[in-house]
């Protein structure tokens, strides 16, 4: 009874240290547009470099994110994917990390800034911490120490860091392919609605952006 106890006690202990940890990134992650400011001037080559690994791992963390529901949901019949869905869910944490740093490496090394690019850029941000604070509250939901509304907490973050993943993907599919490019060829019909027909904005109204200097004209 005892030894259980103690392993209870370094289990709980383990799981705020990595929350302490998580928190630390997230904070670094809230503070870095203001620290190294988007300023639209190119900087070191080296950033460019590294950070034009960015698009090799950017999908890594979509699949891995898309991956951790799924597992949840069938491992209420199968609890070995419940436990695998835990460490997707880690990887899932430093794969986003991987690709937030690449990202912004790559951004803030060829000087390149313009909405679509802050609104990425927030949005692995948002993500990345996101998928943190899944890992912080997931122990407190599989061992049912949260109840009523709280054991909600844990599939709302999940079903929040699925939106945020398609809006930051779409966003950084609009930086290599144009913000129409999803709704280039809907039916006339469907291109009338409010929402969609704001997406239909040429490429001239943001002369500087990525997608016109070095995609459009190419």
């Amino acid at each position: 009874m005892a030894v259980e106890s103690h392993s209870v006690d370094a289990k709980s202990s383990q799981s705020k240290q990595v929350a302490i940890a998580l928190l630390l990134v997230a904070v670094a992650l809230l503070i870095l547009p203001f620290v190294c400011r988007l300023d639209g001037k190119p900087h070191a080559d080296r950033e460019q470099f590294v950070g034009r690994f960015h698009p090799l791992i950017v999908h890594l963390p979509i699949g891995l994110i898309l991956l951790v529901p799924l597992l949840e949901i069938v491992g209420r019949w199968r609890p070995a994917l419940r436990e695998a869905a835990e460490f997707v869910l880690v990887l899932s944490v430093f794969s986003c990390f991987g690709a937030v740093t690449l990202g912004y490496l790559l951004a803030y090394g060829s000087g390149e800034t313009g909405a679509v690019v802050v609104r990425h850029t927030w949005g692995g941000i948002s993500l990345t911490i996101g998928v943190c604070c899944c890992m912080v509250v997931r122990p407190w939901w599989t061992t049912h120490n949260m109840h009523g509304i709280l054991r909600g907490v844990y599939p709302c973050l999940l079903l929040c860091v699925v939106a945020v993943l398609a809006w930051t993907a779409h966003e950084g599919g609009s930086l290599t392919h144009g913000t129409n490019y999803l709704t280039e060829y809907l039916p006339s019909s469907l291109k009338g609605w409010p929402l969609v027909g704001a997406t239909q904005a040429d490429v001239s109204v943001v002369p500087d952006s990525f997608y016109a200097r070095h995609i459009h004209l190419s």
